[in-house]
């Protein structure tokens, strides 16, 4: 039998056990995909039989794959009628929604595998072709949206199909994340029911004229940083010259130690040690009655707002201030691509929350970070200029659901289930899939901006 004997049924327990644990491993926020001797102790006297059962990790993480996107799955009450026009494309919206919403809120650990083992390999290269290499979530948008191409007889060009979807696709994912895990999760389950509804209704108007016509609302092409300019080495390897270059090695080593140990491993002395450096060396860079967690927040928000003003440098200050909100956008999602590092750490130490406020709200004090205030500012600029409803729900639910999809798309890019497609592909994934979402914004509301609505160019690559 090549391994100690046990019972059919012994057998068939261990493997069930195998998975689940597997899966809660994988269900830990922004965890690897676990391997075997990750999942079960290497010098138990069961892991032999464990490595029966999977002779390789990569079929251990396969059939981990498959369970949680069966779960996924089972959260679509009638799968094909989304891929169909049996019902129009608003309801199948909000039946997507319902979906990831209750998958989300029901099994976080299994929503988390999901993303962490569900992977989409390759895009289809026509509009007519099959679906093979992509994750059962995304597959169920890309044929959702074909049909509906097909239905009102828009052009059906691959990459317009394509970009449409993954944004769907990212503003869903990144709303139940954040309403499971981040910036909504504090809200009352009737506040995350709507931020549903606007969120079907922000992807509708995203997505419905584009659809129908090819075209999205844009000025001419944007100046964009290269997204290597973001990657950052391991903390180890940084130059420690001068007081801003070990202060930014220290924190970055205490964001590595986050993510590999979790929060609750910080000290200044393991993080000073894993760069060969004394606790002593952190103590000019931080304040003793505040928790280092709390400071280490600090330094990513701060960190993100840089790479947001470095974006807003290269614009012209008499451009609408609707590319100042589009750049950072795709900023922020291209910095978590190239460094998923402090996209996930943020993400998982975040302290702040979200909350409807008035226009014309001073946003100082608010508890939510410096990236979501400067959100806030910008959509409710646009608002104003353009001519929209000025009540202070339009002006939340229209900036989570923009925030929603970027976050979606740095997630789904960095470390999700889009993250093994080829750089340059998820960086014009991004770019469109910020610009399709903003466009949702403009024709929602009917706004009219000078430079914006009255250019409307071809969605392509």
């Amino acid at each position: 039998m090549g391994w100690p004997y046990h019972s059919e049924i012994e057998t068939s327990a261990l493997r069930e056990r195998l998975i689940a644990l597997g899966i809660a491993k994988a269900g830990t926020i922004y965890a690897p995909a676990p391997t075997l001797a990750h999942t079960i102790d290497p010098n138990s006297g069961q892991f032999a039989t464990a490595r029966a059962i999977f002779p390789t990790d990569k079929e251990f993480q396969d059939e981990l794959a498959r369970r949680v996107s069966a779960a996924f799955e089972n959260h679509f009450v009638d799968k094909r009628v989304l891929e169909t026009c049996q019902i129009p494309f608003s309801e199948r919206l909000v039946r997507y929604s319902n979906a990831t919403r209750s998958f989300g809120q029901e099994d976080p650990a299994a929503f988390t595998a999901y993303f962490t083992l569900a992977r989409t390999t390759k895009l289809p290269e026509s509009f007519d072709s099959e679906l093979e290499g992509v994750d059962p979530a995304f597959r169920v948008i890309l044929d959702m949206v074909r049909s509906e191409m097909r239905q009102h007889h828009g052009p059906q060009d691959v990459w317009l199909w394509i970009s449409v979807s993954t944004t769907i696709y990212a503003g869903f994912v990144g709303l139940a994340h954040l309403n499971t895990f981040g910036i909504a999760s504090n809200l009352l389950p009737a506040g995350k029911r709507q931020l549903y509804i606007s969120m079907v209704n922000h992807l509708y108007a995203s997505s419905w004229d584009v659809l129908k016509t090819g075209t999205i609302c844009c000025p001419e092409p944007e100046p964009f940083r290269n997204p290597q300019d973001y990657f950052v080495p391991p903390a180890r390897k940084l130059p420690l010259n001068d007081a801003e270059q070990t202060r930014f090695a220290l924190f970055r080593s205490a964001i590595e130690l986050i993510k590999n140990d979790g929060p609750e491993a910080l000290s200044l002395s393991s993080v000073a040690a894993r760069i060969g450096l004394h606790s002593s060396n952190f103590l000019p860079f931080i304040e003793m009655e505040r928790s280092l967690e709390s400071q280490v927040e600090e330094f990513l928000n701060l960190y993100v707002k840089s790479i947001f003003i470095e974006q807003a440098r290269l614009l012209q200050p008499e451009l609408p201030p609707y590319l100042h909100g589009t750049l950072p956008g795709v900023a922020y999602a291209s910095l978590a691509m190239i460094d998923p590092l402090t996209f996930q750490v943020l993400s998982t130490i975040a302290s702040g929350s979200i909350v409807p406020i008035e226009f014309d709200t001073e946003l100082g004090d608010l508890e939510m970070g410096d990236a979501l205030k400067a959100l806030f500012t910008i959509v409710e600029k646009n608002i104003v200029l353009g001519g929209g409803p000025t009540d202070s729900w339009s002006l939340f639910e229209t900036t989570v659901s923009l925030w929603a999809t970027v976050h979606g798309l740095a997630m789904l890019m960095s470390c999700g289930a889009l993250s093994e497609l080829e750089e340059n592909l998820r960086f014009d994934l991004i770019r469109t899939g910020v610009d399709v979402s903003s466009s949702g914004m403009v024709r929602r509301w009917g706004l009219h901006l000078p430079g914006v609505t009255d250019q409307f160019h071809q969605v392509n690559r």
